[in-house]
């Protein structure tokens, strides 16, 4: 899968979002700004960045600013999801089914498929 799933307590999707979000999530801000920081840091902070995450859902720690699943449901039309997935600059879409308050992933849809649907094949 090119993004991972997020769900919220109800399974609802929170985020789908891009590997290398994630990946961010993981790094200290303090990292982030200086890149050079990661080749003097010893495997402590590595450790420290594992204990601190540790029991916690991605929920807890993926960035809450900018980050909304990019969710259709299962009669969204190719246009539709592509133009949301655009906008939301998401690698895939999640397809929910609605059964009274409960949502259900039936399925996915990636930029894999949606640019073989709309040029015709592989």
């Amino acid at each position: 899968m090119p993004a991972p799933r997020v769900p919220r307590e109800d399974q609802h999707p929170y985020a789908i979002v891009p590997g290398t979000r994630v990946v961010q999530a993981l790094v200290p801000a303090s990292v982030r700004e200086d890149p050079l920081l990661s080749a003097v840091i010893d495997d402590r902070l590595d450790t420290e960045v594992r204990e601190e995450m540790a029991g916690q859902s991605a929920a807890a720690w993926l960035p809450r600013r900018h980050l909304t699943a990019t969710v259709v449901g299962p009669a969204a039309w190719p246009m539709q999801i592509v133009a949301l997935m655009t906008r939301k600059d998401a690698p895939i879409g999640a397809v929910v089914e609605h059964d009274g308050a409960q949502p259900t992933l039936i399925g996915a849809v990636t930029t894999d498929t949606l640019i073989e649907y709309v040029i015709g094949g592989p």
